[in-house]
């Protein structure tokens, strides 16, 4: 239990719930990680659909805070010590990055979510079909973790020996090109939110006495780029409480999920700390929020125009296969190597090389493919 650290858990985790709350009551949007992150899919798509483009705007704050944090931390000569200290912490080789990533971008997007979208915001709404998916990623985090601890055959091809710490860090050419996708997610970002306005200005001005109808679809423009600032806010919130809550590194979920770690004396959990942090203050957001709460008398968020300004609260209560077997494959994934998708996009920002080469990308690959599936299906 010496590695416990309930107060930066605290702390870090209040952090990511106020994260979900200023996005919740600012822009009406829930803090999907996974949801989020997905919207660098379809890029184009999201470039043309204005109800998507809050999302760049996060991740561009999101990106430039962690960038920020990692520089002024030194992160690359000071990330996760105790992975080298202790010989029962795995160091996840490259094939097990591309696995992990695989199974978390499939899981994720076959069952609507992660810890963030179903765990933080979720569970803070009481949602059944949050509890069931974080009891199928928890269940099988814990046993993926504690099986691989343990010297399961398939170790051998998902881990490392710790001489090759030094493999994950960030090189200079890894910077570079994580500094070249920070910038092009900004430069989207502000292309975005200024393509959104001027359009709907210009037609204000153009049509002034149109229908109703028309004003009411220009309104709803405005509205997609109201939603920036507290989308910003957000971002950069969740990146400063992934930082200090220590998420961020692998041995604290490591330590958490491999329950061998409790004979030893190394069993960590901080992460419970976090989720009951985040989840409590995520949950303060929703009393606000009418039909979710005891202050329920919101029905507009707070930075857009109250005549066509909603709250995007998913209504879906439906339990099912698809539910389950993402919340599985997803927490497999986790267990694996150690990351969900914030902490492994704040790890990307300053560069470390597998995440940024074999994680993200294969995180991606995973969203897509299970994007294809859930097509299929319906």
């Amino acid at each position: 239990m010496s590695l416990f650290t309930p107060l930066r858990g605290l702390i870090g985790g209040g952090l990511i719930g106020l994260s979900a709350s200023v996005l919740l009551l600012g822009a009406g949007e829930i803090m999907g990680a996974s949801g989020i992150a997905s919207c660098i899919l379809h890029p184009i798509k999201t470039i043309s659909t204005p109800s998507h483009h809050w999302k760049v705007c996060f991740l561009a704050a999101f990106f430039i805070v962690a960038k920020t944090l990692a520089t002024m931390e030194n992160t690359s000569s000071t990330f996760d010590p105790q992975l080298t200290r202790d010989p029962n912490l795995p160091v996840v080789s490259a094939l097990g990055h591309v696995v992990a990533g695989l199974l978390v971008g499939f899981g994720t997007k076959l069952g609507n979510g992660c810890t963030t979208g179903h765990g933080i915001c979720g569970l803070a709404r009481f949602s059944r079909r949050s509890l069931v998916n974080v009891i199928s990623f928890m269940s099988t985090g814990i046993i993926s973790a504690t099986i691989c601890g343990s010297g399961c055959p398939l170790a051998t091809y998902l881990r490392s020996s710790h001489d090759s710490f030094s493999k994950l860090l960030p090189t200079k050419t890894s910077e570079n090109v994580a500094l070249v996708a920070l910038v092009l997610v900004f430069f989207m970002a502000a292309s975005v939110q200024l393509r959104t306005v001027k359009k709907a200005s210009a037609e204000n001005r153009q049509f002034p006495k149109s229908s109703s109808a028309d004003a009411r679809a220009r309104e709803e423009r405005l509205n997609s780029g109201r939603k920036f600032f507290p989308a910003a806010v957000s971002g950069g919130l969740f990146a400063c409480g992934l930082a200090i809550s220590g998420m961020c590194k692998p041995s604290k979920i490591y330590g958490f999920l491999d329950l061998s770690g409790i004979h030893r004396g190394t069993w960590d959990p901080t992460l419970l700390c976090v989720m009951a942090s985040g989840m409590t203050i995520s949950m303060i957001g929703y009393q606000f929020v009418k039909g979710y709460g005891i202050f329920g008398e919101c029905t507009c968020p707070l930075a857009l125009n109250p005549s066509c300004g909603r709250f995007q609260i998913p209504t879906n209560k439906k339990i099912d296969l698809e539910l389950i077997l993402g919340g599985a494959l997803f927490g497999l994934g986790w267990g694996i190597g150690g990351l969900c998708p914030g902490p492994a996009l704040w790890l990307a920002a300053p560069g470390f090389r597998f995440i940024l080469y074999y994680w993200i990308p294969a995180f991606f690959l995973g969203s897509f493919l299970g994007e294809k599936v859930k097509t299929m299906r319906s």
